[in-house]
């Protein structure tokens, strides 16, 4: 019984060591995000490596699909050149999104064959009408807003003369939200859906981006370097979103957050988020310039930030609108 004891005791002595020599985990568990709800998917692009040491000479900038809470994901596209800026369509069964951020390109949410829309050369940011008849984008080219079927005829130009990015449509599409370079800041606008009446968000003249409609449409989020702001359609008041947890950093570290997405049941904000403090939290031990942009979501209700990806570059999150 003697030898039993000591030989127990050495087998747990044993066993501490063995825990104490192994690497830590705890910057990969904070990765943590409030558990899903109905309104969980998000599709977005990555190039789907862990650093940019691969980037460079693999893989290109997909669609991915995943489920917040989770971090599994499933490609969407899968063809030369890059995708950006993804948009559910309203009845969740094909997303628009640009390639290369020259064309403006439309797959079904399934996958499979991607079909081109338009042929200007510098077509992007485009985004669906909320009854699905009509797809807006941007052209850097001709500094023109555009308008145009989900097959890509009957285009039209709707707003002329301005570098736009970052549309985003009212729920009930009235009115159209847009990022501009004016005076050398990036500001937020606000036109009617024709072209008319077009104004600044905000009335001081600040630098915003990214701006984004609550679902109910009586509210709109948007970026600074300085945290994330909520204001009223007039752009009269605002407020800052409260932002707690691990991550808090990653947005007071100056380079605020851009892609703004509401989720359909307006609880949650997605974002892309940068910091070099970030590239550390999130993929310890890669160096962190190897780092690049991750996906978070805040949940408006307790302000709790969660990183909900990992590796070199993940950006431009748009929800699905209907609930998985």
């Amino acid at each position: 019984m003697f030898i039993l004891k000591w030989l127990v005791l050495l087998l747990a002595l044993i066993a501490a060591g063995l825990a104490l020599t192994q690497p830590s985990t705890a910057a990969v568990t904070t990765l943590a995000t409030p558990s899903p709800t109905a309104y969980s998917v998000i599709v977005y692009a990555s190039n789907g490596q862990w650093s940019q040491m691969y980037a460079d000479t693999y893989g290109t900038y997909q669609l991915y699909l995943t489920g917040q809470g989770s971090y599994d994901r499933t490609p969407l596209t899968d063809r030369e050149g890059d995708a950006f800026e993804p948009d559910w369509s309203p009845d969740c069964q094909s997303i628009v999104y640009s390639r290369d951020h020259a064309f403006i390109e439309i797959i079904s949410a399934e996958g499979g064959e991607t079909e081109r829309l338009t042929q200007g050369g510098s077509d992007h940011s485009p985004v669906w009408l909320p009854d699905g008849s009509a797809i807006l984008y941007a052209s850097e080219a001709d500094q023109t807003i555009y308008r145009m079927k989900p097959d890509g005829t009957e285009v039209q130009p709707i707003l002329t003369g301005v570098n736009a990015s970052s549309l985003e449509i009212s729920p009930d599409g009235t009115q159209l939200l847009f990022t501009a370079l004016t005076d050398g800041r990036r500001r937020v606008y606000l036109v009617a859906i024709d072209g008319s009446d077009i104004r600044p968000l905000l009335p001081e003249n600040m630098s915003n981006w990214d701006a984004a409609w609550s679902p109910d449409g009586e509210q709109i989020a948007y970026a600074t370097s300085t945290g994330i702001y909520l204001t009223t359609p007039d752009g009269q008041s605002s407020t800052p979103v409260t932002i707690t947890g691990f991550f808090t950093f990653a947005l007071e570290d100056g380079y605020g957050a851009s892609g703004l997405q509401w989720s359909p049941d307006g609880t949650r904000l997605a974002m892309t988020i940068s910091s070099g403090r970030l590239a550390v939290a999130v993929s310890t031990p890669v160096p962190h310039d190897r780092v690049g942009p991750q996906l978070a979501v805040i949940d408006l209700a307790t302000g709790e930030l969660g990183v909900i990806t990992y590796g070199f570059f993940n950006a431009d999150p748009d929800w699905k609108p209907c609930a998985s």
